[in-house]
């Protein structure tokens, strides 16, 4: 018979052992695009020096974060959603259903070596990634320095 100690110590090591698998499934709550985004981010999108911080609000499901540069009238925006974040407003939606809507609604151009999949909606200059549960998209610079950008602020979600 085993003791009620070692069956204790058993269940907690079983717990232990599933949260730490879960998190490898890179499941994702609530996300804060500010949290994610840097300035020195948002400087290599729009290849000049940026206010700080970004500006962060939140626009139906995507966490947004918003930065200006110093001079002119250039801006970086990224969005992020996870499908915990999706759920919350729309049953059933996902992470992977936001992205193909979001394909479905221009032209676009698949952009490798970002996330599980990306691609750049041409119509609005938008590049979209989708990486596990997690959507993104990056507005407001060139689509050279949005794929840099995206690549940086990709490793962190």
């Amino acid at each position: 018979m085993i003791s009620r100690t070692v069956a204790c110590a058993w269940l907690g090591l079983s717990l232990l052992a599933l949260t730490a698998w879960s998190g490898e499934r890179h499941s994702h709550g609530t996300l804060k695009a500010c949290s994610i985004v840097t300035s020195a981010d948002a400087k290599v999108a729009l290849g000049s020096a940026v206010k700080t911080p970004g500006k962060q609000t939140t626009i139906d499901v995507f966490s947004n974060c918003l930065y200006s540069a110093k001079t002119g009238f250039k801006f970086f925006q990224v969005q992020v959603a996870s499908t915990a974040m999706i759920q919350a407003k729309h049953k059933g939606r996902t992470a992977a259903i936001e992205y193909s809507q979001a394909k479905a609604g221009g032209h676009t151009q698949t952009v490798s070596g970002l996330g599980d999949k990306a691609f750049w909606l041409t119509s609005y200059k938008e590049l979209w990634v989708l990486k596990g549960d997690v959507v993104s998209n990056y507005y407001g610079a060139p689509e050279s320095r949005d794929v840099a950008a995206a690549k940086r602020i990709e490793t962190r979600l």
